[in-house]
């Protein structure tokens, strides 16, 4: 017995020893848009691409930052109602499609929505990170279904955001609201009724 757990113990520190494993992607030059995120190897369905990470600000702070020109307004991620992610570096690399190979899952999990080859630009639908707002930009990711702009959650057609809630591609926070009786009718900015939930 002995023996046995001094083995398990041993391969344990080997793989803490070890160097992490090297993400699935590569960040190089789109030829089209700047830089952007491609498949350095075969991912299949399913398969956890990154944990986008960052460090957790305020709505009031995004303000600031984008006022102060630290920060572009899109570059933040959306996290919670009133919650989002100052993303580091490597984490800012996944361009927008309306046709996208991959979805964010949790809090900020990206994930494959289909099997991406390698060679493939991984990228995933803005839209499904935000919430009832006035912003929008316009979109030119070239997809047969482009929808021309990237706007909050509304803009997604039904059929697609069934889609996504299908496949899991829909962050938490962002289920809980579109779960609200006439979620789709919200002024922007304005908080559901009832108690607000801190996150």
């Amino acid at each position: 017995m002995t023996r046995k757990v001094d083995r398990l113990d041993s391969a344990r520190a080997a793989s803490l020893r070890a160097d992490p494993p090297s993400p699935p992607f590569e960040v190089r030059d789109t030829g089209r848009y700047g830089h952007g995120s491609f498949a350095t190897v075969d991912i299949p369905a399913g398969s956890t691409i990154q944990t986008l990470v960052g460090v957790t600000i305020s709505y009031p702070e995004v303000v600031r930052r984008v006022l102060a020109g630290v920060e572009g307004i899109d570059d933040p991620l959306q996290v919670g109602v009133r919650t989002f992610l100052d993303l580091e570096e490597s984490s800012r690399q996944f361009n927008h499609s309306c046709d996208p190979n991959a979805g964010l899952r949790k809090r900020s999990e990206l994930f494959a929505l289909r099997d991406i080859a390698a060679g493939e630009e991984i990228t995933f639908d803005y839209s499904t990170t935000i919430s009832p707002t006035t912003w929008w930009m316009r979109c030119e990711c070239g997809a047969p279904n482009c929808r021309g702009v990237v706007a909050d959650v509304r803009s997604i057609p039904p059929r697609t955001l069934q889609r996504y809630i299908r496949l899991g591609a829909l962050q938490r926070f962002m289920l809980r609201l579109i779960r609200q009786p006439g979620w789709r009718k919200r002024r922007p900015g304005e908080p559901k009724r009832g108690r607000a939930r801190a996150r």
